[in-house]
Formats: C-alpha cells, sequence, structure tokens
C-alpha cells in the first residue's frame, strides 16, 4: 500500500505548455492529487520555488501535510500554517551578501520566509520572467526602496555608500 508519494513540480506536474500545463498544473492533475490525498495518501511537493508560489497547487489539491519548498530551505504545511524546519541566513550576513551584489549591480531578489523583496531600481524583463516562472502572485513583490525593518536591507544608495565605508 502506497503511503506517501514526494513529486517535484517543474517538469512532473507543471509542463511547458502555458495555459494547458503551466504555470499552473492542468485540471486534471490537481484533481488526481486531491483524490490521492482523500485517500489518505501524503502528497508532498518538493520544488526550489518559495511556498507562497505553490500555494495555488497545495490549496486546490488539499494536500494539508508538509512540502519541501525553497530549495530544500523551508519544510512547511501552509494550510495548517506548520513550520517543520527553516534554514536561514542571518540577519547579517544577509545584509552583507545583498550589499556586495546590489553594489556589483548584480539583479537581486530577496526571498524570506512569506514574501520576496526586489529593489526598485532593478525592476525589469527579468522580474517578469522570474515572476512567471516562479508562479508568484504579483501582489507578493516587494518592490522597494527600504523593506519592513525585520530585514533591514537598506536603498541601495545607501547600501554602496555603507559598503565603501565599512571594507
Amino acid at each position: 500500500m502506497i503511503r506517501g508519494i514526494i513529486l517535484d513540480i517543474d517538469g512532473v506536474i507543471v509542463g511547458e505548455k502555458i495555459g494547458f500545463n503551466s504555470p499552473y498544473p492542468h485540471p486534471d492533475v490537481i484533481q488526481k492529487l486531491k483524490s490521492l490525498r482523500e485517500k489518505w495518501i501524503v502528497v508532498s511537493l518538493c520544488t526550489a520555488k518559495p511556498h507562497f508560489s505553490i500555494q495555488k497547487i497545495i490549496v486546490d489539491a488539499g494536500l494539508n501535510n508538509l512540502h519541501i519548498t525553497n530549495g530544500g530551505g523551508l519544510i512547511v504545511d501552509p494550510i495548517n500554517n506548520v513550520v517543520l524546519k527553516k534554514h536561514v541566513i542571518n540577519q547579517q550576513d544577509s545584509i552583507r551578501i545583498i550589499k556586495a551584489y546590489l553594489k556589483s549591480d548584480v539583479y537581486t531578489e530577496f526571498y524570506a520566509i512569506d514574501d520576496y523583496y526586489i529593489q526598485n531600481d532593478q525592476v525589469s524583463e527579468i522580474t517578469k520572467i522570474h515572476t512567471k516562472l516562479k508562479m508568484l502572485p504579483k501582489a507578493t513583490a516587494r518592490v522597494c526602496t527600504k523593506p519592513p525593518d525585520r530585514f533591514t536591507m537598506k536603498a541601495r544608495e545607501t547600501a554602496k555608500r555603507d559598503v565603501k565605508e565599512k571594507f
């Protein structure tokens, strides 16, 4: 008897045919996932995408169990609001890394557990492509000059100045 299935998303339940099985699985796939879960078979999704980008799949298929997301950085059941394990970069290292990337004009997306941030002067075609590929809801992107204090990431100009002063 099968008790559980672990599935990747890209190339497994999501294909490449826009409007048919991309960027969201075909309705038949969602229905099959739902029927498996109704038979008490645990279906866990495993992906490099953030969990909020696969939230619709999880909710529509009723997959109220753990999923491996963020490239293994987060094990979460978003329906029941349970985080089993998370691997995060400490705040000082995050700030240092982001500042170095911004100083070098490297396109940078900063992912947190429940959100992501893009420096407002870096929004570009890459942002549109990533939003579509990662199935990120447009409202989720925080285009900002100063993200929330809990992440303490400064505006690009300030970051460049601070990097010059500290390094």
